[in-house]
């Protein structure tokens, strides 16, 4: 005699089924996550780049105006 509860075959696969999919949707969540964050870093990224790109410019422009006033004060000293 066996002891039927009433369940049947679907109750054997429905933890493993509702563990699954509670799993992908918790997968998703998480990438979600991530994503939400590396774009962020990117943005963040991007700007530094921007920024060190601007520096750049600034330090050839300081550099060029400071070889300018070197050469100009090593012209007057030799001349004289």
């Amino acid at each position: 005699m066996s002891c039927d509860n009433g369940k049947g075959r679907s109750g054997k696969w429905l933890g493993p089924t509702v563990t699954i999919i509670f799993a992908a949707i918790a997968f998703a969540a998480q990438w979600g996550a991530v994503n939400a964050s590396l774009d962020g870093i990117n943005k963040r990224l991007d700007e530094l780049i921007a920024d060190t790109k601007a520096y750049r410019i600034s330090y050839q422009l300081l550099e060029s105006r400071l070889s300018f006033i070197e050469g100009k004060y090593a012209s007057n000293r030799n001349g004289d």
